[in-house]
């Protein structure tokens, strides 16, 4: 499937590809400002229901504002919402059996992905890890935003947001901003 992005006057055909995305990622993609990424950088968004559960169920978005653009992005199906088949929902149980600590989301995700040949957008280190070592592809927030925002002024406001939303370190900020600012205008 292709996509036609028009940006800043440019014209951008991509092609779409399949991206599982876990709660936290959706919710940093959120608070940024950033779901738009998702699209930019070629990838169309979908979650297992118990990711939209968390992120968008009814009250939230009085507490959080950012579950009423997730939830806006379901309705707007920027974002599909797909009921796991039963088969899915067998390997996600198998896969929070073997991985104790794994969260009922994590797991949807880690079996929706393989399943519908996409990659996973996780936030989580062990959801990632066991991701990487069932051989799946991760594709993290950062890279996101990075192939996904257009300017490189908003490139870095967001990656300062980002940072200050997951406690980066001081160099690991440091590295990603002199990378923003190598990107052409």
């Amino acid at each position: 499937m292709s996509a036609t992005i028009h940006r800043l006057g440019c014209t951008i055909k991509q092609q779409t590809k399949l991206l599982v995305l876990d709660s936290s990622p959706l919710i940093y993609l959120a608070k940024l400002d950033a779901l738009d990424a998702i699209r930019v950088a070629g990838y169309r968004a979908t979650v297992p229901m118990s990711v939209a559960r968390e992120t968008s169920a009814g009250g939230l978005a009085f507490r959080h504002p950012d579950a009423g653009l997730i939830a806006g992005a379901f309705r707007d199906r920027m974002i599909d919402v797909e009921n796991m088949t039963e088969e899915e929902t067998g390997n996600a149980t198998r896969l929070q059996g073997m991985a104790g600590g794994l969260s009922r989301a994590d797991a949807d995700v880690l079996a929706l992905g393989p399943s519908r040949s996409a990659p996973v957008c996780l936030a989580e280190r062990q959801a990632s890890r066991l991701a990487r070592s069932l051989g799946l592809e991760v594709v993290g927030v950062v890279q996101l935003l990075f192939d996904g925002t257009v300017g490189r002024v908003v490139l870095e406001e967001r990656i300062r947001s980002f940072a200050e939303l997951t406690q980066l370190r001081i160099r690991d900020l440091n590295v990603l901003l002199a990378e923003a600012r190598r990107r052409p205008r």
